[in-house]
């Protein structure tokens, strides 16, 4: 027999499942939230875990895109894009970084048009959905593994299983835009993972990339990933539907460095992260930039010279990749207005980072989670529906 439902949600990821807890709140209030995925599995309790939920069908749409003029050194030049498939949506295989963005980020949007949604804001939204998290104790008991890091992390908490294997990150000014607001993101990975990480979840050609791949990267090879990130690009990608079945992957066009500006910018992170790598800190300096041999050989490069621009933009042109933050395609001001409605449909709301005006200069989990909060307190206000705390809505 047919339910009755006084809201559904579809889609269980970071913001929808705020908002279908949110209303749930009120006893009086019918909830249906629908989400294509299952349970996330045991495994994902083990903050190492994200790749091993890659390409998973069961976990990851396993979406791929073309990245546009450049991923000349990607197999088959397509970009992953790996999507959650799962209740916790795209948080469930992310590398658990909660970043809630600069100040700026969201007092453009409030000045692009987007009402009450300025740092000032949004913060307690920010500060509401931080204070569940600091209450819950989300334990869940991990499947037995065979491999010791997963055995100590087991027994401690501690050790490599620990790591989301994003243990640092740095946002600086390239200088080359707005001087009030970050436009570079550096990500130290504490390892470089092996051949078959590189290959397949990150899809470099590594017989291109490296002089020697089951050498360079073996299991018991000692290396660091430092990732340069524009994260205030210019360019501007889309998604289309080529098909009307909706089981049949959109295509998700990246279209990086279509704009020169893009460019700029990434040459600039490229040569700040040479120079964080030339000052580590500690006795155990780091080896020399690892160039790939072809690229190298073309621009003339030898070990431990300073690349030239050509070099690195060449580099950048062959072995740009995601850092899985797509957002914007149903910016508020254009497909929603500033309560999230959607324009020219009544009942119909969008709330996820595809409201965003523009993408923040950081990671966009944090700030989904945030939206979700918000969108909860509007549809609350306008629907006499009560929580147990309102931070910025009221009725």
């Amino acid at each position: 027999m047919a339910q009755q439902f006084d809201f559904v949600v579809v889609g269980g990821g970071s913001a929808g499942a705020v908002i279908a807890s949110r209303l749930s709140e009120d006893p009086k209030c019918r909830v249906a939230l629908i989400e294509a995925g299952e349970r996330p599995p045991e495994i994902s309790a083990l903050p190492i875990a994200p790749p091993a939920m890659q390409l998973n069908p069961a976990t990851d749409w396993m979406f791929t895109a073309d990245p546009g003029k450049a991923g000349l050194g990607l197999n088959g030049r397509r970009v992953p894009v790996p999507r959650g498939k799962m209740l916790g949506g795209s948080s469930g295989i992310n590398y658990m970084m909660y970043v809630r963005g600069h100040p700026g980020d969201f007092d453009a949007w409030a000045a692009g048009g987007a009402t009450g949604w300025s740092y000032a804001e949004v913060l307690p939204y920010f500060r509401k959905s931080e204070g569940l998290a600091a209450s819950d104790e989300i334990v869940i008991d991990a499947a037995a593994h065979d491999t010791n890091r997963v055995a100590e992390w087991q027994a401690t908490g501690r050790g490599l299983g620990a790591s989301s294997l994003a243990d640092a990150v740095v946002f600086c000014s390239s200088g080359l835009g707005d001087l009030d607001r970050h436009d570079t993101e550096i990500i130290c990975f504490l390892t470089g993972g092996n051949e078959d990480f590189l290959r397949t979840i990150i899809n470099i050609d590594t017989a291109r990339f490296f002089d020697d791949p089951p050498k360079r990267v073996a299991n018991d090879a000692e290396n660091l990933l430092l990732l340069a990130n524009p994260v205030l690009p210019h360019s501007r990608g889309e998604i289309v539907l080529e098909n009307a079945d909706p089981g049949v992957q959109p295509a998700i066009r990246m279209n990086y460095y279509a704009d020169p500006h893009d460019m700029k910018v990434m040459v600039a992170a490229i040569r700040r992260t040479i120079e964080i790598a030339a000052h580590w800190p500690g006795n155990r300096k780091l080896g020399p930039l690892m160039v790939p041999p072809f690229l190298a050989e073309k621009h003339g490069y030898r070990e431990r010279e300073e690349p030239s621009d050509a070099l690195l933009e060449d580099f950048a042109l062959h072995f740009s990749l995601t850092v899985y933050h797509p957002t914007s395609t149903c910016r508020i001001g254009d497909v929603v207005d500033p309560r999230l409605r959607v324009n020219g449909i009544e009942r119909l709301r969008v709330a996820d980072a595809s409201v965003m005006p523009a993408v923040i200069g950081g990671n966009t989990n944090a700030p989904s989670i945030m939206i979700g909060e918000k969108a909860a307190e509007m549809i609350a206000a306008e629907h006499g529906v009560r929580l147990a705390e309102f931070v910025g809505e009221c009725v």
